[in-house]
């Protein structure tokens, strides 16, 4: 067994582990001997990021807020800041954990001479005060130099192998996209690296309860970014990823008080769902949601008397947002559930 395993099968206690990584400031308990703790991935002031114990022993982590998840090295690397799978990682890990032993010689000496405090550089309590969103004028010029996602090879290809018609998003607005010459915003970083290094070249935007566009969301448009150990979709790096939906033309219509829509409302779970159905049905207004993104004050702007048709997945992630969407409405519109598998 390689000393990477070996450390992994050690180390499964979460919160022995998040106390050597100084991730136990602000953290919360959760469930038997889990723990939620502040995002070393993404930077914030309010622990949304859970560490558990998985079905094969091993420690789990995965945040709510940025959907970055992980095992115990995943975690280690965003704490220590170095990168995935490297050596340097694991003589971090092995001085953080006290398994010095489990190494090769070489790489033992290393790790004895290693100051543990100096390998945890991005603790919770140096983390920066997460910030609440950018200011419009901000995002609005960002989303202003940012071109067509039907004009850009990458972006048009990826949308284009999951079915979703990229001339048809530029169309309607629904998302654009970045190049190697775009001038990117401070946040549009994980762990380090730009979004143009991670690939995250498609760009949604994420809208307040009142239709105002607060934030922008990444999309990686290469299938194996988990390489990096990075997620799929990202928010903006250092400020709030919670309070904010995805919404097409007729929907940001409601959010602005645009009275009883024409059609039912369509509440989708996710990016890419929210794109195929903002283009297969444009007149209808459609939200996507995430967790912690829809509000009461979103679905007090949804006229009372609305048809509204839920399409979230077959696990307990869906189950939670349909249910939440539909509570939050309070009885005040007729709600179908539809499971998406």
């Amino acid at each position: 067994m390689s000393a990477w395993a070996e450390i992994r099968q050690v180390v499964t206690d979460p919160r022995a582990a998040c106390e050597r990584l100084g991730l136990l400031e602000g953290s919360k308990s959760q469930g038997y001997a889990g723990l939620s703790v502040r995002c070393p991935w993404h930077g914030e002031r309010n622990p949304s990021c859970s560490v558990t114990r998985g079905q094969d022993g091993t420690i789990r982590a995965k945040c709510f807020s940025c959907d970055s998840t992980g095992d115990l090295w995943g975690l280690t690397a965003a704490v220590t800041g170095e990168a995935p799978a490297s050596r340097e990682l694991l003589i971090a890990g092995a001085a953080i954990f006290g398994l010095e032993q489990l190494l090769d010689t070489d790489d033992r000496d290393r790790a004895l001479k290693v100051p543990r405090a100096a390998r945890q550089r991005l603790t919770a309590s140096s983390l920066p005060p997460e910030r609440s969103y950018p200011s419009p004028e901000t995002i609005s010029a960002f989303w202003g130099i940012l071109g067509p996602v039907s004009e850009s090879w990458d972006a048009g290809v990826y949308l284009e192998d999951r079915c979703i018609d990229p001339v048809a998003v530029s169309r309607l607005d629904l998302a654009r996209a970045i190049d190697d010459k775009t001038e990117l915003l401070g946040g549009c970083r994980w762990n380090g690296m730009d979004w143009n290094r991670l690939t995250h070249r498609i760009v949604l935007p994420v809208w307040d309860a009142h239709g105002v566009m607060a934030s922008v969301r990444g999309w990686a448009v290469i299938g194996d970014v988990e390489r990096l150990g990075a997620p799929k979709r990202l928010p903006l790096s250092g400020y709030s990823a919670s309070g904010l939906v995805l919404a097409n033309g007729p929907a940001l219509e409601l959010l602005r008080g645009g009275g009883l829509p024409d059609s039912e409302i369509v509440v989708v779970e996710g990016e890419p769902d929210f794109l195929t159905w903002s283009v297969r049905a444009e007149e209808s207004p459609v939200f996507g949601l995430g967790s912690g993104w829809w509000t009461q004050e979103h679905a007090n702007r949804i006229p009372s008397g609305c048809e509204v048709v839920v399409l979230t997945h077959d696990d307990q992630a869906g189950e939670r947002y349909a249910n939440n969407f539909e509570k939050s409405l309070q009885g005040r519109c007729r709600v179908r559930r539809r499971v998406r598998l």
